[in-house]
């Protein structure tokens, strides 16, 4: 008989910010928070097809340890991105290898964005490097992805914090995780990505904010001591991540020891129900 609920855990997008999902996932595992689904965005799809596959979470550190932009782009001189996305996919491929989502330890989704409707695109079958390179895909900096007659390009567009994706997959009680909500840094911008990176920000903040309210719990790193672009603050990214999960655990154990009560009620109520029906 069911005694918990299904726990779901939506990773948001946050460039290198998203490194901090290493130390969330990390602290909730150590406290014996069971992970039965993940849905992740842009950076959050990489840390969560990192899970998904089984890397230790030693495994996971020395991958994102391993990851710069100067690994993450490939010139492609095209009218519609100066970059190529395919080495993110490389990269991906070089840490899980080419797998499937079928061979993934804990069901796992990679949201995308459709362009020419634009609306939200959700990977849960196929190549997963190719869906976390799609999920990945900032426009005006990578070139779109052209797929089954559709263009591609980064997930925090249309969802930021994929609550809605993870819950569709059969999560009763979500807990999201936005590495930006009180990380973001406002200063001028000395670059191309910097300035993507901050419109692609404002635009996700519109989507991710009816996301944190559908979910059960938050979690909110806080890294305001530098930029998301950054990809050399690793450590103290995870330090980040484990706090805010830190702060959360209470609040998470109250929410599903109180759906576990209402499942074993429903359950109760299920069999007194049957038991009378068998003998009146």
């Amino acid at each position: 008989m069911k005694k918990r609920p299904s726990i779901g855990v939506a990773l948001s997008g946050g460039m290198g910010y998203t490194q901090a999902h290493i130390g969330v996932l990390r602290t909730l595992v150590e406290a014996g928070v069971s992970i039965d689904y993940v849905a992740g965005t842009s950076g959050g799809a990489i840390i969560g097809a990192f899970y998904a596959a089984g890397l230790s979470f030693d495994d996971m550190v020395a991958a994102a340890s391993r990851m710069r932009w100067r690994n993450l782009t490939r010139f492609d001189f095209s009218l519609m991105g100066l970059f190529s996305s395919l080495e993110i996919q490389r990269q991906i491929e070089n840490i899980i290898g080419s797998c499937r989502f079928e061979e993934l330890m804990v069901p796992f989704a990679a949201v995308a964005t459709e362009l020419l409707s634009g609306t939200k695109y959700v990977f849960r079958t196929g190549s997963v490097p190719f869906a976390v390179r799609a999920s990945c895909n900032i426009a005006h900096i990578y070139t779109p992805i052209r797929y089954n007659d559709m263009l591609l390009i980064d997930g925090a567009y249309t969802e930021k914090l994929p609550v809605e994706t993870v819950r569709g997959m059969g999560a009763e009680v979500v807990i999201g995780v936005d590495v930006t909500y009180r990380s973001q840094r406002i200063e001028q911008p000395r670059n191309m990505i910097q300035i993507n990176a901050m419109l692609l920000s404002l635009l996700a903040e519109q989507n991710a904010r009816l996301s944190r309210q559908r979910a059960d719990v938050m979690v909110y790193p806080s890294m305001r001591s530098h930029s998301a672009v950054e990809l050399g603050r690793l450590e103290e990214n995870i330090r980040a991540g484990e706090q805010a999960a830190n702060e959360a655990l209470d609040k998470i154990d109250s929410i599903v020891h109180h759906y576990s009560r209402f499942i074993l009620k429903k359950r109760w109520n299920s069999l007194k129900k049957a038991f009378k029906e068998a003998f009146s």
